[in-house]
């Protein structure tokens, strides 16, 4: 699938001072000074303004960042939750429109960053999401299990910055504690 570029002019993103005339642009942008990086003992949902300061976050601080931008520029977006069922993985990210079109917009999915489709409709692209999830899964953790997941499609960001972990998981839907060592206590999934 290719990645796609899109190009429109005048797209400003006033509360940053920052000139991006595109998703691409924003991804650019978002290349060039961000890394995926979780090592907060006590994580919070960052703010735009809090990501260009510290420069570093992950997957639902650059959904939040992304929707931002698509919300300001009058792009229609999805925010999407997913969790495999099987490798306690879960992800965040968003769907665009353009020109009519659907795409997949990721950031922090390692090799995987970019703009990719079009779509014939928002489940197609959970579940190319779910299948590179599941393979890369698959490979980190050597075990073959089936590719199973839940996941839900929100029209409108379904949280904010400065929202904890179980916070964060409790607006998406997500049903489980929060251990005190970053890792799921109790799992009842989505």
């Amino acid at each position: 699938m290719k990645i796609y570029e899109h190009i429109d002019n005048n797209i400003i993103t006033e509360d940053l001072n920052l000139s991006l005339n595109s998703p691409k642009e924003l991804l650019d942008h978002m290349k060039q000074n961000f890394k995926y990086k979780y090592s907060e003992k006590n994580y919070r949902v960052s703010s735009a303004e809090e990501l260009e300061k510290k420069k570093y976050g992950v997957c639902q601080d650059f959904t939040l960042y992304q929707s931002e931008f698509f919300s300001k520029n009058n792009y229609k977006y999805w925010v999407v939750f997913i969790q495999h069922k099987y490798y306690n993985a879960t992800h965040t990210f968003n769907i665009i429109e353009m020109d009519g079109k659907l795409f997949w917009f990721e950031f922090s999915f390692g090799k995987y960053q970019g703009i990719y489709g079009p779509y014939s409709n928002n489940e197609s692209v959970v579940k190319d999401v779910a299948d590179k999830m599941h393979d890369f899964s698959n490979a980190r953790e050597n075990k073959n299990k089936p590719n199973k997941y839940n996941y839900k499609i929100f029209d409108e960001i379904p949280y904010s910055s400065g929202m904890d972990m179980n916070q964060f998981l409790g607006s998406v839907g997500y049903n489980f504690e929060w251990g005190k060592d970053n890792r799921i206590k109790k799992n009842t999934g989505v």
